[in-house]
């Protein structure tokens, strides 16, 4: 869960989507639809969210994804697609669960 600009962001990992709620009602205000298995996610003080989305577990996986979502506008900026090839031990069941900033 993270808080910014007046707004609560939850990752839904069931339904795969980011829920933005209204922080004095806990009321859905919108939601973002993303790839399976959003789990973490981290404010970047410049309105993007970024939110890694590990893909899940065989036989039902997706490919993992990493998107940057405008906190303002509440659209996906960037959606940065993790590759076998940029992910090279994905196939050992090594996948994206956190991301960190300098």
């Amino acid at each position: 869960m993270i808080y910014a600009n007046d707004k609560v962001f939850v990752a839904n990992m069931k339904e795969k989507t980011i829920l933005v709620l209204n922080p004095e009602t806990y009321a859905i205000e919108s939601q973002i639809n993303v790839t399976l298995d959003p789990s973490y996610m981290i404010y970047d003080g410049a309105n993007s969210l970024w939110v890694p989305c590990n893909g899940g577990f065989c036989p039902d996986c997706e490919l993992p994804v990493l998107y940057q979502i405008n906190t303002q506008t509440l659209s996906i900026e960037k959606n940065l697609p993790l590759t076998y090839q940029t992910l090279a031990t994905y196939n050992a069941g090594v996948v994206p669960s956190k991301i960190y900033f300098n």
